[in-house]
């Protein structure tokens, strides 16, 4: 089945096996293309985009508060540290387990779903996440994270 969207007819389904979509894609909610530092100690999220964790001193780990998924379909976030501390990111506002790792056949991610992924504390490590919707989808990692 060939699924084709434009402009000019909508979305049109017929033979074929390819998907074709003309006139670019705009997602509902956006995509930042800067990547945002991030430094204080609780963040609470609103809009995907990249981010870039980095701690000091008393405020050495981050924890960043994910957005409801149901209020970012489609959204990408990524996050990569800039120090070497175990920040997490918390997806707790929700009430069923809305991080999955289970899509992205990660071997060292540890659990396959949860509500906190916590960066290990080494340079450099980056997560990427996608909003289905109804939970955070793992897409891929760098590092040795830990889904609980």
């Amino acid at each position: 089945m060939r699924v084709s969207i434009g402009t000019t007819k909508g979305m049109v389904t017929e033979g074929g096996a390819a998907h074709v979509v003309s006139g670019g894609i705009d997602l509902q909610n956006g995509y930042t293309s800067t990547v945002t530092a991030l430094a204080a100690s609780h963040i609470t999220g609103s809009r995907p985009g990249m981010y870039t964790l980095s701690g000091s001193g008393a405020q050495a780990i981050l924890t960043y508060h994910l957005p409801d998924p149901s209020t970012v379909p489609g959204g990408v976030f990524g996050f990569r540290t800039t120090s070497a501390d175990a920040h997490i990111l918390s997806s707790s506002q929700v009430t069923h387990a809305s991080i999955s790792a289970a899509s992205g056949a990660l071997g060292n991610i540890g659990a396959a779903n949860g509500v906190r992924l916590s960066f290990p504390a080494v340079l450099h490590s980056a997560v990427q996440l996608w909003s289905d919707g109804r939970t955070y989808n793992v897409v891929t990692v760098t590092g040795s994270f830990t889904l609980a």
